[in-house]
């Protein structure tokens, strides 16, 4: 019947043994074995927390402008002001170039600054070997606040050549201060005019994309996806070499589809970068020991950063069952511990570091440690930063029973 639920069915619980080798709870007296019981249940409840909800982009978008004309050799500059209201050393801007170099492929952007600094060019794409049209991408980590100009130059082959040009320029808030740019990736019609340009983009879930599209002037362009926003569309007129240049951009994902409906079928050139964040990925492995009771326990703890940014100031709890006595904690990759607390200045990414914890058991039985990580830089997913061990001190008595002939 539409709407009725059906009761989940669930087998009986089997007996939690925490003697891994050949000890059992009868080996146990009463009073420890209340305290195993009591150290099970805890390890249990350690691994039924539920897992964060992961946070949405954290790459944002700050300000965009666009500009065009038709330029020469002899003026071979696009010149327009841009604002970036953000300051910080996680902004970066992005200045995306469409040109009509028909009969002209050796024409290139030759450089872009923004105030004066120059800007990283991140790769190009002309649309096939005739380069009737080409798309270029340059980036500035850091740019300066408030108003100043972007000036495209090209290196324009061929007297009284016209070039027609349209630069945009976004600055993205958030991205990562030492690499912003995750992925540059690019397609063309390849001289198979058609009309619809696309471009698919390896990014992440917290990136921001934009791709930046030339096609001849005589068509337009429209996003084909509501999530895919339009930040500009422009053309330099209707000349043999001008150009209708489109800017758009997408929220990140494992993979972008940037597309782009023609008004006709026309050569077409298309180049896009995803934008990535400043995050880290910290996560958390522990494992535990077995031995014979009286002898220590110890458990290695183990954070990685899984992320694409550097972690900062990073902290480790490891917090111990009660019964267990602490020895010592040693890290390694430069950390430092106070008790089962340990601290580390930055975990690179991909790097791993460890903590050896020695301990001494009150009694017989299964010991659990739990440990969390956290750090100073953004971590989009908290779900991994914790985890459990137990360690085992075990009866040496209960291993083999020993019977005398005659007794």
């Amino acid at each position: 019947m539409r709407g009725a639920k059906t009761a989940r069915q669930h087998k009986p619980a089997r007996p939690i043994t925490l003697q891994r080798r050949f000890c059992s709870f009868s080996c146990v007296p009463g009073a420890q074995g209340q305290l195993l019981v009591g150290l099970v249940a805890a390890a249990v409840l350690a691994f039924c927390v539920l897992s964060p909800k992961r946070a949405e982009a954290q790459v944002a978008i700050d300000s965009t402008t666009s500009a065009q004309d038709q330029l020469t050799r002899a003026n071979n500059t696009l010149t327009f002001a841009h604002t970036t209201t953000a300051a910080g050393t996680n902004v970066v801007l992005v200045v995306g170039v469409s040109m009509d170099v028909t009969a002209r492929a050796t024409t290139t952007v030759s450089g872009v600054t923004y105030n004066g600094t120059p800007l990283t060019r991140a790769g190009f794409q002309n649309d096939d070997t005739t380069a009737n049209e080409r798309t270029e991408i340059w980036y500035l980590m850091n740019p300066a606040s408030g108003t100043h100009n972007i000036v495209v130059t090209e290196a324009i082959t061929g007297g009284g050549t016209v070039i027609g040009t349209v630069g945009g320029a976004i600055t993205f808030t958030g991205a990562d201060p030492t690499d912003p740019i995750r992925t540059f990736a690019s397609n063309a019609s390849n001289g198979n005019a058609s009309a619809n340009a696309f471009v698919n983009v390896a990014s992440g879930t917290n990136d921001y994309v934009l791709d930046v599209l030339a096609i001849p002037s005589s068509a337009t362009a429209a996003v084909t996806s509501p999530a895919q926003t339009q930040r500009w569309a422009l053309s330099t007129g209707g000349g043999t070499r001008d150009v209708y240049g489109f800017g758009s951009t997408r929220a990140g994902a494992p993979s972008v589809p940037m597309s782009e409906n023609l008004s006709g079928n026309v050569d077409w050139s298309v180049s896009a970068v995803s934008v990535q964040p400043l995050q880290a990925d910290l996560s958390v492995g522990v494992t535990g020991s077995s031995t014979l009771f009286p002898a220590n326990v110890s458990y290695t703890t183990t954070v990685t950063n899984n992320g694409s940014s550097t972690a900062t100031s990073v902290s480790l709890t490891n917090t111990l069952a009660p019964g267990l006595s602490l020895i010592s904690a040693v890290p390694s990759g430069g950390g430092s511990c106070v008790g089962g607390n340990c601290t580390w200045a930055s975990i690179a990414s991909g790097a791993s570091v460890t903590v050896a914890i020695t301990a001494t058991p009150s009694a017989p039985g299964g010991y659990p440690l739990s440990a969390a990580a956290s750090a100073t830089t953004p971590d989009f997913d908290s779900s991994n930063n914790a985890g459990t061990a137990v360690a085992y001190s075990e009866f040496n008595d209960c291993a083999t029973s020993t019977i005398t002939a005659g007794g």
